[in-house]
């Protein structure tokens, strides 16, 4: 069946139809971005206003009240209709998909804080709470299937971006561990709203059997903590001890080869003014920047290093140092380091065969 075909058979279109008053701007809004942006004809009607048709063909027959709060479940029927109607035309129902909650959400005049998929762009989120090392494009919480669990996540996660000043990256973890708890409880069948100190018990016992270190192990527990905390003081769960202290591990830090290195080394550091964040670094490496800068014409606000034209992210430095262990047998390729680890073992060998602190600043920043 060829896309003329498939595009005759549905019904042309028609947003009076028997469908929720929140989704028929929703079609309008998609209807109109695709005719305006997407400039190739054939692209535009058989990865686009095709599957629109379908989706309000749909959102007709399931009664679902909002685009934006499609869940999991709805996706999947979605993406079933779509094949079976469009055989194999390509169409990809997943992104496409994402096309729309990420088209209706950055298109909103305000943050819509309810729907299933949070976009970053749209979060007016300060510069200095991203991180260059990783990039986090959206927050899903898709994976949480009643939608008394998912309620309160997301009104917790609205408070982490709207009231604190954490980064992404911190939101992020905080975000995953939560996540694996209320996941726990789905698989219990418990809301978050029945839960007591006897439920929490029992899965820090859970978590306390993975293979993850003490200070892993007590991160997990006290993100969903501090989770519960907050749910207390808002009156949306009974009142009841949770027994952080009684699980929390011992983890020792490792010791120090120099006497106050770190104390030395940041003492070495300066703060680089006209920025919007303060980046510790030394004056030589500010002074080595601005001539390097100068002389490859690069603007200093850009990145100067990059990786293939790209961010040199965390990921990049993880693949880099995997491919060199297997390279020379170390570990079997397998990653266990952290990036600031290798600056201070760095830094301590340059320490013990007599390296100013200056030098010792260029590499530790």
């Amino acid at each position: 069946m060829n896309a003329k075909d498939v595009e005759s058979e549905i019904p042309h279109w028609d947003l009076g139809r028997d469908v929720a008053q929140t989704v028929k701007p929703q079609i309008d809004l998609l209807l109109n971005y695709i005719i305006k942006s997407v400039k190739n004809k054939e692209e535009s009607r058989n990865r686009y206003l095709l599957p629109l048709k379908y989706l309000l063909c749909y959102v007709e027959n399931s009664g679902l009240q909002d685009i934006l709060k499609m869940d999991a479940d709805q996706e999947a029927e979605f993406a079933l209709l779509l094949r079976k109607q469009m055989g194999e035309s390509n169409v990809n129902a997943t992104k496409f998909i994402a096309f729309c909650r990420k088209t209706l959400f950055l298109e909103a005049k305000e943050i819509n804080w309810e729907a299933n998929v949070w976009y970053v762009e749209k979060l007016n989120i300060s510069p200095e709470r991203y991180s260059l090392s990783s990039t986090i494009d959206s927050f899903s919480f898709l994976d949480i299937r009643r939608e008394d669990n998912r309620k309160m996540f997301q009104e917790y996660l609205k408070y982490l971006f709207v009231v604190t000043n954490l980064n992404l990256g911190t939101i992020r973890i905080k975000q995953t561990c939560i996540k694996e708890f209320l996941r726990y409880l789905e698989e219990q069948e418990k809301a978050v709203i029945t839960i007591d100190a006897i439920s929490i018990k029992e899965y820090f016992e859970k978590l306390s059997m993975q293979r993850i270190s003490p200070q892993g192990y007590n991160n997990k527990i006290r993100a969903v903590t501090i989770f519960l905390q907050y749910l207390q003081v808002k009156d949306d769960i009974n009142h009841f001890t949770i027994p952080v202290f009684f699980y929390k591990k011992k983890s020792y830090p490792k010791n120090c080869e120099v006497k106050n290195l770190d104390k030395k080394l940041e003492d070495s550091w300066m703060k680089v003014p006209g920025m919007n964040r303060s980046i510790p670094i030394p004056d030589i490496l500010h002074l080595l920047v601005l001539r390097y800068s100068e002389k490859n014409h690069i603007d200093i606000e850009r990145l100067l290093f990059l990786n293939r034209d790209k961010k040199y992210t965390a990921r990049s430095f993880e693949e880099a140092i995997t491919k060199q262990c297997l390279k020379f047998g170390i570990l079997d390729g397998e990653y266990v380091f952290k990036g600031n680890g290798y600056q201070k073992e760095l830094c301590k060998a340059l320490y013990r065969n007599g390296t100013s602190m200056g030098v010792h600043g260029l590499f530790y920043g």
